[in-house]
């Protein structure tokens, strides 16, 4: 008889060890342990394939395990024999003594006929283990998977019968489709299983659980440090999570054995709360027979605040098989690497390797220039406000074309030759995300220049993703260290250049995070009652969480909130890396990415649709965003006024409200005035609301309000006239989320009209300088340089500024030289 090679593998790999765990769950007991031990072990068996034999180690596998079950069935059967000889009843049996309290350790527990499941626990584990291992050992050792008995070297390979080019080519690209599909879900998993490291970590904080934490934190920051992180040493990684989860199961299971909870370790003593061993099931005289499950012994008596601690021995388990099946699947790295000592990477976006496709460089339609030009004009690392989209001077981009002009002269560049583009992250990213929505040489819808285009943007300002977690973080857990949180992010974004600071900035800020997760987790852990509560920890404005889900709730938010500053110093490294490329490894990774190769245009790039509706939504994008640059400083003053109304009256309201009065008073003066000192008041309004976030932040803290009463003449009557409140101590301990809420949102706004706004509407607003003086054709070919999308169409010009796309196309039209000039906002 013969069986498919899946169902020998299912039932060594699913049934059998299905089997084996209910056995050791039913009764806890040292010989249980080995059926824990045969339903790890099954995980790692290499699978059963219908063109090889039968692999020697399932054979032995499935026989060890079946003469072990059989041995212990006859044992307990053995015992339950001589029970009934010796103690003829129940009366005979005294359950508490040294020597019945070993044997039932062990499994040998005496038959107590109640007509319940609990009796039946005395042998009911032996039934199961042996009859999913007598049905494993025959399945697999006495029928064969195999259609013809010949031992066959590898895989059977199909003789191609078929031919023509066409169905070659087809399969061709099927076979690319699926391995790219593949190498994806890889790469997917591993981020997946980073997260669930992570969270088998928090579950249940302890020194058993830190492992995996510390092991998050290890890959998160070798990752966030652009560093290759080769499969080989990342599958030692694994080799070792999965060896430790074991272990890490079977001391939780070894621990709910009565003898150990109760005489070597027993519950509730410092080691087995430090190592986060609880006792789950227990068995206690007078009732031996019985294994209930035991609730912890916390004072809230509420089950649902309970239930990380009976989860963790569960989601160790099911760490363990995820982890053995996501090494199978990514053991040779998530691009199928052979050789060992390739740059490839299961974990890492490796910097040597090649893809096909080109990227589009030429902008016609203006979505693009809308969004990805932030990209090419912030690409240097050098000259003031570098790197920020909306603060560049058009001097200063032309002072650069100029000296970059002079340097390709010096390097020996014709002016007739092609300059060499620097290749930066964001031009990878450009190219494959291009790669991805289309094919090389082939026409960009609306649809997915926009998509690119949107995508980059987010790619190139996800220094503000980290920003708003660091804020988020100090407003959801007020503490010293979170004002220092909060006081770094405000200073990040006052400055001109943020991106560069943040990126500047990068390293200390991940320190600072990790440095408070391991705070945060040792005061997640078990050990209140030896350390207790020092004077310092009020003060500084930490405490313990003593319960198991608030411990989970607060370490899960704060991990989540420490990714995007992974991301950033990442950004800000792989920044650096492509900036410091030579000539030569610039000119490798031009050919190696294939950014720059010859396509339908002609002058190299994607082919850009040229249709009806790409041009409509081209335009229409430019008019949006064109109106949001005009009308935006509407909300920033609306956002003004109600932040100065909304609340209670105080001074700080009033110096709120006396600058929005002074704003209208600008506006209705002078507009040259108003427009010329707007830069300077949004500014100012940033300086004070940031301020007024801080102030009332350090006011929480325990004993501020009363320093400030015994060392100034400020009366507590005089504080609440200017708006300082301890709203814990009243009793409004959430007021303060909405106290800080409304400030900082004119703190955003404030700081998007100046650093994305102010420029476009500055010019917006002067649109006779526009018209005085356009620029020429010489100019934008000039300007070009610093950003430039070489646009393949011999009657346009595109130039990158710092904050806008220019565009300028010339046709002649009845022998007369015809000029349109749009200009793009870059958002």
């Amino acid at each position: 008889m013969t069986v498919p090679p899946f169902v020998k593998s299912c039932t060594v790999k699913l049934v059998l060890p299905a089997a084996l765990l209910s056995a050791a769950i039913i009764r806890p007991s040292f010989l249980s342990i080995g059926y824990v031990v045969f339903a790890l072990l099954s995980a790692v068996l290499p699978p059963v394939r219908k063109s090889l034999a039968l692999p020697k180690v399932i054979g032995t596998f499935v026989t060890i395990n079946f003469l072990f079950c059989l041995a212990v069935a006859l044992g307990i059967g053995s015992y339950q024999i001589s029970e009934q000889f010796v103690h003829k009843n129940d009366r005979t049996y005294i359950c508490n003594r040294s020597d019945t309290t070993l044997f039932r350790s062990i499994g040998l527990v005496r038959f107590h006929p109640t007509g319940t499941f609990d009796s039946t626990r005395a042998f009911l584990p032996e039934i199961i283990a042996l009859s999913a291992s007598l049905l494993t050992f025959i399945l697999v050792m006495f029928l064969s998977h195999r259609d013809e008995q010949l031992d066959v070297v590898g895989d059977v390979v199909t003789v191609r019968s078929e031919s023509g080019r066409e169905q070659r080519r087809q399969r061709k690209m099927a076979a690319i489709m699926w391995s790219a599909i593949g190498n994806s879900l890889r790469r997917l998993t591993n981020f997946v299983l980073f997260l669930f490291t992570a969270y088998v970590g928090i579950v249940k904080p302890s020194a058993t659980n830190f492992t995996y934490f510390v092991a998050f934190l290890f890959i998160s920051t070798w990752w966030a440090t652009y560093t290759p992180l080769r499969h080989g040493v990342y599958n030692q990684i694994k080799k070792f999570l999965i060896f430790y989860s074991a272990i890490h199961f079977l001391a939780l299971y070894t621990y709910q054995i009565p003898i150990v909870h109760n005489d070597w370790l027993p519950t509730g003593s410092f080691i087995s709360r430090l190592f986060g061993l609880t006792t789950l099931m227990d068995s206690t005289c007078p009732d031996w027979w019985k294994f209930p499950f035991v609730a912890p012994d916390f004072n809230d008596d509420d089950v649902i605040m309970k239930w990380p601690v009976y989860a963790n021995p569960i989601i160790v388990l099911i760490f363990y098989y995820i982890t053995v099946a996501q090494y199978k699947f990514t053991r040779n790295g998530s691009r199928q690497y052979i050789d060992d000592n390739d740059y490839g990477s299961s974990v890492h976006e490796e910097r040597f390797v090649s893809s096909s496709g080109t990227v589009e460089t030429n902008v016609d339609d203006g979505i693009v220039g809308q969004l990805i030009s932030i990209s090419e004009s912030s690409a240097a690392p050098s000259g003031r406000g570098r790197g920020n989209t909306l603060l560049l001077s058009d001097a200063s981009s032309q002072n650069e074309d100029e000296a970059r002009s002079r340097s390709s002269q010096r390097n020996g560049e014709g002016q007739n030759s092609i300059p060499l583009r620097k290749v930066t992250s964001q031009v990878v990213d450009r190219n494959k995300l291009s790669n991805i929505f289309n094919k090389p040489g082939e026409q960009e819808s609306a649809a997915s220049k926009g998509m690119i285009a949107v995508m980059t943007f987010v790619i190139f300002h996800a220094y503000s993703i980290a920003l708003a977690a660091m804020m988020t973080w100090a407003l959801l857990y007020h503490s010293i260290f979170g004002l220092v949180l909060l006081i770094l992010t405000c200073i990040l974004w006052i400055f001109r250049d943020t991106r560069k600071s943040s990126f500047t900035m990068a390293p200390l800020i991940l320190i600072y995070c990790e440095f408070l997760l391991v705070l945060q987790y040792f005061l997640s852990m078990d050990i209140h009652q030896e350390i207790g509560d020092p004077a310092w920890m009020d003060f500084v404005g930490i405490k313990w969480a003593t319960i198991p889900v608030h411990a989970l709730i607060i370490l899960s938010v704060q991990t989540l909130l420490s990714l995007p500053v992974f991301l950033l110093l990442r950004l800000a490294r792989r920044e650096k890396y492509y900036e410091s490329l030579t000539d030569f490894e610039r000119q490798r990774r031009i050919n190696s990415y294939g950014t720059f190769g010859a396509s339908k245009t002609g002058a190299g790039g994607v082919a850009v649709a040229k249709d009806p509706k790409s041009r409509k939504f081209a335009a229409f994008v430019e008019y949006l965003s064109n109106k949001v640059s005009i009308y935006f400083i509407f909300l920033v003053s609306f956002v003004l006024l109600m932040v100065a109304t909304h609340f209670k009256p105080n001074l700080y309201n009033i110096f709120f409200f006396a600058l929005w009065a002074l704003n209208l008073i600008y506006l209705k003066f002078s507009f040259r005035l108003y427009r010329g000192l707007a830069y300077a008041f949004w500014l100012t309004l940033t300086f004070y609301t940031s301020i007024v976030i801080i102030a009332l932040y350090i006011y929480q803290f325990p004993g501020v309000s009363q320093w400030i009463i015994e060392n100034t003449s400020l009366s507590k009557k005089w504080l609440d006239a200017i708006g300082l409140v301890d709203y814990s101590a009243i009793g409004e301990s959430g007021a303060l989320f909405l106290q800080l809420f409304a400030p900082i949102a004119l703190f955003v706004v404030t700081m998007l009209q100046l650093k994305f706004f102010h420029g476009p509407w500055s010019r917006a607003t002067s649109p006779r300088r526009a018209e005085d003086n356009p620029p020429t054709e010489s100019a934008v070919a000039s300007t070009s340089e610093s950003g430039r999308a070489d646009a393949g169409l011999d009657n346009t010009l595109i130039s990158f500024t710092g904050t806008e796309i220019i565009e300028l196309k010339v046709d002649i039209v009845g022998g007369l030289k015809k000029r349109e000039i749009h200009t793009f906002l870059v958002l």
